[in-house]
């Protein structure tokens, strides 16, 4: 069983899921993951992208989650050009600014994520071969 956790709001309920559970992924760029206490279970949590914008959202400057991280499974294909049809940027108390997820979602995944070309993808690689190599693939 694998479940897959947004780094938003979810990532404090990914964080609480079984203290003392084995962290086997921590490179937040490839995702994390947890094996929880039944064999075959895990908690996964999605890889900070590296675009600078979206990353700022989920780390601080030391490269360690805000306590109230802020990326959605959707800033995962965050692309510039993007920006009024799908997202949006947003301004912050303090000046700065974040970008989140502006469309609809249900027509996000049906319409605009089968047409990206397969490099889009290549942030959920890392989680998707944990999960290809913990099923034994």
């Amino acid at each position: 069983m694998f479940a897959l956790f947004d780094f938003d709001e979810a990532y404090n309920d990914w964080k609480s899921l079984c203290k003392g559970c084995d962290d086997v992924v921590t490179d937040l760029l490839s995702g994390l993951a947890k094996r929880l206490k039944y064999a075959h279970h895990y908690a996964l949590l999605l890889p900070v992208p590296h675009a600078e914008i979206i990353k700022h959202q989920a780390l601080d400057h030391t490269g360690k989650p805000w306590k109230l991280p802020y990326l959605s499974i959707e800033l995962l294909f965050f692309e510039e050009d993007l920006i009024g049809h799908w997202f949006r940027r947003c301004a912050m108390p303090g000046g700065g600014e974040i970008v989140e997820f502006s469309g609809d979602k249900v027509v996000f995944a049906r319409d605009l994520i089968p047409t990206m070309p397969g490099t889009s993808f290549e942030p959920l690689r890392p989680t998707l071969d944990f999960i290809t190599q913990e099923c034994g693939a």
